[in-house]
């Protein structure tokens, strides 16, 4: 038996893992139950099952905040800023670039997105369901064929990317 990869890292025909759409948040909350693992956009689970294992951030914006702290700050103390780039240079010939980043992400604002939670406690109804069925067996690898699907994918990516060099050079 084969295993198939989506170019998003899923895997497929594995019975230990699965991936759920579902939008409607009443039937999601009845799925929960069912897993170990969930990713979700949603802000905090009920924290009685559930561990928050890892939140992800994204992309809010922008802000001038420490920008602004700093000429603040100038204005009382005139050599801030000429220290500031004074240890900005000089780290930079170290080869480092702490000040500089600490700096620039000060002015980055990002915000909870994904949270990762850990089940703390096998459920109720996945202990009843492994009591009466037989454990999965580990699917046996065959490198034979994910060695021609991933050539498969290599030529197919291939082809499209010749037929773009073709389009280019008119």
């Amino acid at each position: 038996m084969t295993s198939t990869f989506t170019r998003f890292g899923e895997i497929h025909n594995n019975p230990n893992i699965h991936y759920d759409k579902t939008e409607d948040q009443t039937q999601l909350e009845s799925l929960w139950n069912q897993f170990d693992f969930i990713i979700t956009h949603d802000e905090k689970l009920d924290p009685n099952p559930w561990e928050l294992m890892y939140t992800e951030p994204i992309f809010k914006g922008i802000t001038i905040e420490p920008i602004v702290e700093l000429l603040i700050a100038q204005s009382k103390d005139r050599s801030i800023i000429i220290n500031l780039i004074k240890n900005i240079i000089y780290e930079l010939l170290m080869g480092e670039s702490t000040t500089l980043i600490k700096l620039l992400r000060s002015t980055i604002l990002t915000d909870d997105y994904l949270n990762v939670y850990k089940v703390l406690t096998p459920h109720e109804s996945a202990i009843h369901s492994t009591a009466d069925s037989t454990p999965s067996e580990p699917q046996d690898i065959d490198p034979v064929s994910i060695k021609k699907e991933i050539n498969q994918q290599i030529d197919n990516l291939e082809k499209s990317f010749s037929g773009m060099s073709q389009w280019s050079s008119d």
